[in-house]
């Protein structure tokens, strides 16, 4: 579970220990009983108002300041805007809004800098030189719910963060074919498959 203050954040459905280690990638319907507290859903529903609704905007996961590509290369900057412009092509989509999940400020700036108005929903994150992720516990939780509805998603590469928004937007039938996101478990042998497991 994940706690702030003492307090649930979310109410997985009686995992253990064992499940989060041996299933976090193997069983698919650990991630489709989530289920986000009031405050976080409230949360969750300003951000998706402010970007124009589910399925009305475009999201990426940029990881940045305590993660370097742990199962590859670092996802750049670039590799975002190039994956913005192509969602971003046609008639409707030339000003649809874009939402960054981030711990820094330095990054939101980058995005702000390149995609200006268009990119909404933000937290205010202070600078600091901390190589730890920059908010907090509650934020990054809203982020995770906030990404799941968006239209098309992308996520950093080799982070966990984003598998748990790509596993949770093919588990509530909202991944595109236009995300861009290859789960960890793909790179790595940390995470083998038992006999009768799906797999992502």
């Amino acid at each position: 579970c994940l706690s702030q203050g003492g307090r649930l954040v979310c109410q997985p459905a009686q995992p253990t220990d064992e499940i989060w280690r041996r299933d976090l990638y193997n069983k698919p319907e650990m991630w489709a009983v989530l289920r986000p507290h009031a405050d976080i859903m409230a949360a969750v529903e300003n951000r998706l108002a402010a970007l124009g609704g589910a399925g009305c905007f475009i999201a990426c996961h940029v990881r940045r300041t305590d993660h370097g590509g742990a199962c590859g290369v670092r996802s750049s900057d670039q590799s975002f805007y190039d994956f913005i412009d192509s969602q971003s092509r046609g008639a409707h989509h030339g000003n649809m809004a874009v939402f960054v999940a981030t711990d820094n400020r330095e990054t939101q700036q980058c995005f702000v800098e390149q995609y200006g108005t268009r990119v909404r929903g933000l937290t205010s994150i202070e600078h600091t030189e901390s190589k730890l992720r920059h908010t907090t516990l509650f934020d990054a939780v809203v982020d995770i719910f906030t990404c799941v509805h968006a239209c098309a998603f992308k996520g950093s590469n080799g982070s966990t963060f984003s598998d748990v928004i790509t596993m949770l937007r093919q588990c509530k039938g909202l991944a595109s074919g236009g995300d861009q996101h290859d789960l960890c478990h793909l790179k790595t042998t940390d995470f083998p498959a038992r006999p009768g497991d799906h797999r992502f």
